[in-house]
């Protein structure tokens, strides 16, 4: 039921108002000065009815005085007077701040007609208040910074607090600056958008925005067309992600650290295993071969057949003496080092070749620095095999 404020210092007429608003259904509620409807008025009434002459003060500065407070600012004024009929006044009454202004005496379908109308006003322009207020705070409260700006010009045109604290720009600041602004390169840029006014919302957007102390910070952005008092805005929420990004960066930077330590350490392994195969099958043969060759010396009855033992001692020794070599090399090899990749290369070549007998051809192309990089790492672990 929408209550009514009925102004008039007439008690008849005020009664007879009354009567026939409360007929149709309305909670009236009553003053007969300017100083009493200004009290009423903090009842929050749906509508107020006002008579022009007032014993107290003068309708228009009721008039004034309920547009001024913020409570009752919205509230339809309905303007009734018997004596005040000219259009000069009517005129008067309507710049004051009235919605409407009749004439008495008025015909009752007529007067509720009126009234109707100006509270179906109220509740769409109170529904569309209470929409705005939400705006407000969502786009106050938002923990994310918030700026709208001028879709055709990249004017910002409103920030939030979240966005005053990420930037360390005041509000009034911010009002001087442009979406381009606040780009890594500075106001030459452009509105970072392919379309400055998009039709839909779009996609995150990671960008490098400058902060007024210099520094450089990764954001996320969302842009999304707003319509404000008919002009073409935008609005935009932009989330700060330079931690965030540092985070995936050392994770990322500890994957790839973590994968080297698997690889080393498998190499290591693998290293330790032919090594033990080397010694076990080739230098452990060896070995086994110049103790049998020295037991036959001792067995030896002819000086002769002791200098054919000697100098297949001497083969065996020089051969074991080569096979150490070989794997100590193997073990550390400076060539990398001292000789860079593709002599190493080369080397590696040559030793497979020499030990597998077969022909091996070697052609260089223009590796980049990363390819390098990778193959120096590969070859310093092949020739631990080799």
């Amino acid at each position: 039921m929408s209550t009514i404020l009925n102004v008039d210092d007439t008690e008849a007429q005020r009664y007879a108002t009354s009567r026939i608003l409360r007929h149709a259904g309305f909670d009236v509620v009553e003053a007969d000065t300017g100083h009493k409807a200004l009290e009423r008025i903090l009842e929050r009434p749906d509508l107020v009815i006002l008579d022009v002459n007032l014993p107290d003060m003068s309708e228009y500065e009721v008039c004034r005085q309920i547009r001024f407070e913020e409570l009752s600012a919205r509230v339809p004024v309905l303007h009734l007077s018997a004596t005040l009929v000219s259009t000069q006044a009517k005129v008067a009454g309507l710049e004051g701040g009235a919605d409407v202004y009749l004439i008495q005496p008025v015909e009752p379908e007529e007067l509720l007609a009126t009234v109707r109308a100006l509270l179906r006003v109220r509740k769409s322009e109170e529904t569309l208040w209470q929409s705005e207020q939400q705006y407000r705070l969502f786009f106050e409260a938002n923990p994310l910074a918030c700026w709208i700006f001028d879709a055709a010009t990249g004017s910002i045109l409103a920030v939030n607090e979240a966005a005053v604290q990420m930037y360390g720009y005041s509000r009034s600041e911010f009002m001087s600056l442009t979406v381009g602004d606040m780009s890594r390169n500075g106001a030459g840029n452009k509105v970072p958008m392919e379309d400055p006014m998009p039709s839909v919302h779009q996609a995150l957007r990671v960008q490098k925005h400058r902060t007024k102390n210099g520094s450089l910070l990764d954001v996320e952005a969302l842009w999304s067309p707003l319509q404000i008092a008919g002009e073409k805005t935008c609005l935009a929420i932009v989330q700060d992600i330079t931690e965030k990004r540092k985070r995936e960066q050392a994770q990322r930077e500890e994957e790839v650290r973590r994968l080297l330590l698997h690889r080393v350490l498998q190499a290591q392994e693998e290293e330790r295993r032919r090594v033990a195969r080397e010694l076990h099958d080739e230098a452990g043969q060896l070995m086994t071969s110049l103790l049998v060759g020295l037991r036959s010396i001792d067995d030896a009855k002819r000086l002769t057949q002791v200098k054919q033992h000697a100098k297949r001692l001497r083969k065996i020794t020089s051969d074991t003496i080569t096979q150490l070599s070989r794997m100590a090399r193997g073990l550390h090899s400076g060539i990398l080092e001292d000789l860079g990749l593709e002599e190493a290369l080369r080397k590696v070549v040559d030793e497979y070749a020499a030990v597998h007998k077969v022909q091996v051809k070697v052609d260089f192309g223009k590796p980049d620095f990363a390819t390098k990089a990778v193959f120096s790492w590969v070859f310093s672990v092949l020739f631990r095999k080799l």
